[in-house]
């Protein structure tokens, strides 16, 4: 087995034991990792603001005097999610931990929708919804006719006009089963103490109708089929609960009629109660008008006929937007009001992704390693932190695929016998970069080598290893040029100037002429590599500038990381159809230089010298495009020296060589959460309270460069406390007081 380097000398000295666990133990994380009814999440890491939204909806719900209902439609890509938070919500109800809703009674329910649109009906939802409830779809009805029939005979009792005649008729019956705790104990006593009880309850009720259903308001029909579920009968309670349970409904009407008498029950039953539905994975239905239509249909009737409800409907961004466009806008406008508030999801931070893949590894080795589990800056063997961060980078930001990917590499660890430590993020990159995407580099990978950029100290040794990495580079390209441009690449050669000085340009090509290849051109590529806030001296330049005022090259581009200073741009000026790059590297293009070191094409690339194909995409990078800058090049004349060059001989309409391609980046575009997180407090301090986070991502995606880099600075800025996000009215973002 490798030798693993740990960080803590006690996990060096117990790592055969450490590596046994991964080896012969679950893996920590889950194959399929979809969460379902059937795989309820224990926890959802980075979504406070999204299940604050969803509480806040139901206590509305659940505390409307008007009794109304409301609808949160939850759309994003998959991965990113949707039905976790749904679920979650859901599992916190049913276990009894919604102590924090200011609600007295909440019932859940979650349907997974099929791919046929004919189950968008009331009907299939009510079924679907009955049978969620309780401990088993056969169990619940009988629960609700217990606590029913126990508060109606409390409500008869307080009706001054019946009390008398009740406690002649239940009192020797109602004595002996009200003090039932349970539905067990009460159909056992209606059985030996009372077996009459049922049939005069509900001869009693029919016929002081008028005074019972103005407390009520329920259908006669529905308080019986209610009574008779405790019935000792045992088929006629068998068929109240096969009525409860809406196996015998007709119609649509009949549909509606059965939830909302469902609902006015558990509004009888708790003073604020609220019901839950969440419809999951509407993306299996087909995208056609069909589907659209159906939905529009169901959501109209939802929300004409049911009250202290609160639907939940999650589906893809794709179902969403076919949806909108399915739809006129008066018939949006329709349903807009029945809309609580919309949930649009993105990608969870790099932060919380991290998080809930450590929770996964603290958990298992809490369930395993409880003897001797890895300490201290290993606590997450045989990952870390910055892998993790990386890993769901390069998974698109994709926590579900990223999950998948974890389980993958422990899989593998399993058959080789073999671990690898990705202890950090270098390791990472090494062993997991993807090499179907070229160049590209990834956010971790750009502040990574920024990282190193900053740190690096000798800078004129940082210098030299660029050159040595440009060299490298075009001595690829002038051996695997399909057209002629480079005639020899070469590193500082001496060339003599007309004083006799001696002077060695940093990167010096030579390249065929455009007329014949004995018309040859010369270029110099000048580095420095100074510090950002050292600009770069005339005198450190001057041999460059004199070969190009003696014509001994032909072209001058600097590849610098700070400034010229002014005296050097006001010598470039009579030369500017021959000289390219003047400004400094900015934002991600420095990290595209890095990678021309031999150490880093190592890491990235897992080779010293890359290929043709790789050169050519990093020098792109970095402003300068192969072949395009050849060709200007070759046109260039040679320099009259008996002339300024501002009167040569020209056309009408000279055509100046550009300058390299700018980076596509705008420069200015912050790649740095840290840097980010003062515009972020700036923004606060401008706005006060901000509602939803997509707002802050809107606004602040004018200066960043990406969603991922705003989310991790939000959550920094949550975990230093100086941004709260509040479920207290008024809800929202905001500065931490």
């Amino acid at each position: 087995m490798t030798q693993i380097r740990f960080y803590e000398a006690e996990n060096e000295l117990n790592s055969d034991f450490i590596n046994q666990i991964i080896l012969t133990k679950q893996n920590p994380f889950p194959r399929n990792p979809v969460t379902s009814k059937d795989n309820l999440p224990e926890f959802c890491l980075g979504r406070t603001e999204e299940i604050g939204i969803i509480k806040n909806a139901i206590e509305k719900v659940s505390n409307d005097p008007g009794n109304k209902s409301a609808w949160i439609p939850i759309n994003g890509d998959g991965g990113t999610g949707k039905s976790t938070i749904a679920l979650y919500v859901y599992n916190k109800i049913r276990n009894g931990h919604s102590g924090d809703l200011d609600v007295d009674h909440i019932e859940s329910a979650y349907i997974n929708i099929p791919a046929d649109p004919r189950y968008l009906t009331i009907s299939y939802i009510y079924k679907k919804i009955i049978e969620n409830l309780g401990d088993s779809p056969e169990t619940y009805p009988y629960f609700l006719g217990f606590k029913f029939v126990n508060k109606l005979c409390e409500i008869i009792f307080n009706i001054e006009e019946l009390r008398e005649e009740f406690e002649e008729i239940f009192k020797d019956a109602w004595s002996n089963i009200s003090s039932c705790d349970n539905y067990t104990q009460f159909l056992i006593k209606v059985k030996k103490k009372a077996p009459k009880f049922t049939n005069e309850l509900i001869e009693f009720v029919h016929e002081y109708d008028y005074l019972i259903q103005s407390k009520i308001q329920l259908n006669l029909k529905y308080i019986q089929k209610l009574i008779e579920l405790i019935s000792g009968n045992k088929k006629v309670r068998r068929n109240a609960c096969e009525f409860i349970l809406g196996r015998n409904i007709k119609d649509e009407v009949e549909a509606r009629d059965m939830i909302e008498s469902f609902v006015k029950t558990t509004n009888l039953l708790f003073e604020r109660s609220c019901l839950m539905v969440i419809m999951d994975n509407l993306e299996n239905l087909s995208l056609e008008e069909k589907t659209f239509r159906e939905f529009f249909k169901f959501l109209q009737a939802f929300r004409n006929n049911i009250n202290n409800c609160l639907l939940l409907t999650i589906g893809s961004t794709k179902f969403w937007e076919f949806f909108r466009k399915a739809i006129s806008m008066s018939e949006w406008n329709m349903i807009e009001g029945f809309k609580y508030e919309e949930l649009s999801l993105i990608s969870v931070s790099e932060e919380d992704a991290s998080r809930i893949l450590m929770r996964h590894m603290s958990e298992f080795w809490e369930k395993y390693g409880s003897d001797i589990p890895p300490i201290g800056k290993d606590r997450n063997y045989p990952f870390s932190k910055p892998s993790f961060r990386y890993i769901y980078e390069i998974n698109d930001r994709n926590l579900r695929d990223t999950l998948k990917i974890c389980n993958r590499i422990i899989e593998k660890f399993k058959e080789s016998n073999q671990i690898l430590y990705y202890k950090n993020l270098e390791t990472s990159i090494y062993n997991l970069r993807p090499q179907s995407v070229g160049t590209y580099l990834f956010e971790n990978e750009i502040n990574f080598l920024l990282k190193f950029l900053a740190k690096f100290a000798d800078r004129n040794n940082l210098s030299r290893k660029i050159e040595n990495g440009l060299i490298r580079a075009f001595n690829v390209i002038k051996d695997n040029q399909e057209i002629k441009y480079l005639s020899n690449v070469e590193h500082e050669p001496p060339i003599k100037l007309d004083s006799g000085k001696i002077c060695k340009p940093d990167v010096y090509l030579t390249l065929f002429g455009q007329k014949s290849i004995l018309n040859l051109r010369k270029a110099e590529i000048q580095v420095k590599a100074s510090f950002p806030t050292n600009p770069v001296k005339l005198s450190h330049v001057r041999s460059s500038i004199d070969i190009l005022k003696e014509g001994k090259i032909q072209y001058l581009h600097f590849i610098t990381l700070s400034p010229l200073e002014n005296k050097i741009l006001e010598e470039l000026k009579k030369f500017k159809s021959r000289v390219g790059r003047i400004t400094p590297l900015a934002s991600e293009e420095p990290a595209y230089l890095v990678l021309l070191l031999s150490e880093f094409s190592k890491i990235f690339f897992r080779k010293e010298i890359l290929d043709y194909d790789t050169y050519i995409g990093i020098l792109k990078k970095i402003g300068i495009e192969i072949p395009e800058l050849f060709e200007e090049i070759k046109k260039i004349p040679i320099l009259d020296l008996s002339k300024p060059e501002e009167k040569q001989p020209t056309p009408s309409q000279p055509k100046q060589i550009p300058l390299p391609v700018t980076p596509t980046t705008p420069l200015k575009k912050i790649y740095n959460p840290k840097e980010l997180e003062r515009h972020l407090i700036e923004l606060f301090e401008l706005k006060g309270l901000i509602k939803k986070k997509q707002d802050i991502i809107d606004e602040m995606l004018k200066i960043a460069g990406s969603v991922s880099v705003i989310n991790n600075s939000i959550s920094s800025l949550q975990k230093l406390n100086k941004i709260q996000y509040s479920r207290s009215k008024p809800q929202g973002w905001s500065l931490k007081n």
